[in-house]
């Protein structure tokens, strides 16, 4: 998935991002991805793969288009071949 990311520093426009809500009796508040401005670089010195998910939240921290999603299920659906009929997965 071409510009799909895991570290949302790397997203060059914030208006880009739906901000994720949470509803508490009746009222919601932004709990991710909640930019009025540039994205803060994230300082991932000595930061171990695996070691610690959370950092790149929500869900493992994909951020990745409606439509780039849609492919990627179309061809798990179609076990691994693409809407083009390319063959990713054996």
């Amino acid at each position: 998935m071409e510009n799909a990311t895991y570290n949302v520093a790397t997203i060059q426009n914030y208006k880009n991002l739906g901000t994720i809500y949470a509803g508490n009796q009746g009222k919601w508040s932004p709990r991710a991805d909640d930019f009025n401005g540039p994205i803060p670089a994230r300082n991932l010195t000595g930061y171990k793969i695996g070691s610690n998910g959370a950092i790149f939240g929500p869900q493992g921290g994909l951020r990745a288009s409606v439509s780039h999603m849609n492919n990627y299920v179309y061809t798990l659906n179609n076990k691994g071949v693409t809407k083009s009929g390319k063959r990713l997965l054996t």
